[in-house]
């Protein structure tokens, strides 16, 4: 898994990873709602981890119903490392997860990368490659149907509480829109590479 990142959801700035020119010894904040204090991490290594909190599977557990957590904790069976991977899957389902409508049945579908239903939408899951043949799909490959408009794209809505990021401490989560997720992952700027072939 490469570097990924986001932009504060007050400046639109890229948080960089440590190891970018970029980092400058900022400290990043993930805000939480509410009273919770917001999650300081001064060295941000491009895993998504912010003072020891990984922000997809918290992403997961604050969109999650009871009922939902206490599933996946049992599919964990105990093993904590399993449990931080289901709960970092679903968060970035939540944030980043992808359906598709079928023109004609109205029914929706995901493909490949499943989309968990703390998304807010049930779909039905299609457990393929996007160059394999479905039966649902008159037997076209997903691409071939995406390219011939039978199923149309949708992004999952934006979560109850989705992740907010800042470089201000004072920053209050109530107060921003959702961070978006940075096109440069944190660490590849055009400009930096300028710099480099300047020097």
């Amino acid at each position: 898994m490469g570097f990924f990142s986001w932009l504060t959801a007050d400046t639109q700035e890229s948080i960089p990873v440590s190891i970018s020119p970029r980092h400058q010894g900022r400290t990043v904040y993930m805000l939480q709602p509410g009273d919770a204090p917001a999650l300081a991490e001064p060295e941000y290594d491009g895993y998504g981890v912010f003072d020891g909190e990984n922000a997809y599977a918290w992403l997961a557990r604050r969109n999650m119903t009871g009922e939902q957590i206490a599933e996946i904790e049992k599919q964990a069976d105990g093993h904590l490392d399993l449990l931080d991977r289901l709960m970092h899957m679903i968060g970035v389902s939540i944030e980043m997860g992808k359906y598709y409508v079928h023109r004609e049945t109205g029914e929706k579908y995901s493909v490949f990368h499943p989309v968990h239903p703390a998304t807010g939408v049930e779909v039905t899951h299609i457990n393929a490659t996007y160059d394999q043949p479905v039966e649902e799909f008159g037997g076209l490959k997903p691409n071939e149907a995406i390219a011939s408009g039978l199923l149309i794209k949708h992004d999952v809505p934006e979560p109850r509480f989705p992740l907010k990021f800042s470089f201000d401490p004072n920053a209050v989560y109530e107060d921003l829109p959702a961070s978006r997720i940075c096109p440069n992952q944190g660490i590849y700027f055009d400009d930096d590479e300028e710099d480099d072939q300047a020097g």
